[in-house]
């Protein structure tokens, strides 16, 4: 079965685009490299804070590239990480923080977050990856298939938000079946709209990403702006969509995007 950290080793030396967003791209020899600083530094923190393997890291954000690089790291030394949308308050961030008992979270938003755990911030990640620059993951560490590799929690409408757990063999399964239906090819640019809090977003990072494909992310601020996102899609020779229904029905009736 097809694996993202394996498939991602195998374009590891890639300067092409894994990601693109705004005006910024991070090519796939640089999001493997910073993956590999990551998780090397996330090692030396499990240790001295003696935190068991299975400890899951949180990351507050949006759609940051670096993100991405935060996720691998997390699976290359076994441990689930849970992406909370900055979408949603602060208190919402804690109490799942504290239901997961994350030893360490990533803060991509300019909000304060204080608590009884290591905080990264996003400010900080430049000299994290020059301070471990060419250090390298332990493979024996990676996630194995029935481990947890996410942790997605529910809306809470009603009543309060739930973790689900996701292993990799359900991951594995899902994208040996998926992939029959979305071929990737070299020209590949897919949409990377969906909150990575919600489970579509599985489909760009576990199945298009993996498989050498160029990732489309559109934020918040795009969104917003619809001649901004007219710019965005008209200069990115995008090939696959994946995005909520209610994005995909706005652009099919916007007479910007007929043509």
């Amino acid at each position: 079965m097809m694996w993202i950290l394996d498939q991602l080793e195998q374009n590891c030396f890639s300067a092409k685009a894994a990601v693109i967003h705004g005006d910024s791209q991070l090519s796939f020899q640089e999001l493997w490299q910073r993956s590999e600083a990551l998780s090397v530094f996330l090692e030396e923190q499990y240790c001295k804070h003696d935190l068991p393997r299975t400890t899951p890291v949180v990351i507050y954000g949006a759609k940051e590239s670096d993100i991405l690089a935060v996720m691998h790291a997390a699976l290359k030394i076994g441990a689930p990480y849970v992406p909370v949308d900055t979408l949603y308050p602060v208190d919402r961030l804690l109490h799942i923080i504290g239901q997961v008992k994350a030893g360490l979270v990533f803060n991509f938003s300019s909000r304060p977050v204080k608590g009884n755990f290591k905080v990264v911030e996003a400010a900080c990640l430049p000299k994290l990856y020059e301070a471990y620059q060419g250090k390298v993951s332990n493979r024996a560490h990676w996630v194995r298939p029935e481990d947890i590799c996410y942790i997605l929690f529910t809306s809470g409408s009603t009543g309060k938000p739930k973790g689900v757990q996701i292993a990799r063999r359900n991951i594995e399964c899902f994208v040996d079946w998926y992939k029959g239906f979305c071929p990737v090819n070299p020209a590949t640019v897919a949409l990377n709209q969906v909150s990575y809090s919600f489970d579509v977003s599985v489909m760009p990072l576990y199945m298009y990403l993996a498989q050498g494909a160029t990732l489309l992310s559109v934020d918040g601020e795009m969104l917003r702006d619809f001649k901004l996102l007219e710019k965005v899609f008209a200069a990115s020779n995008l090939t696959d969509w994946v995005s909520t229904p209610a994005l995909f029905d706005i652009c099919v009736f916007a007479n910007a995007f007929n043509g």
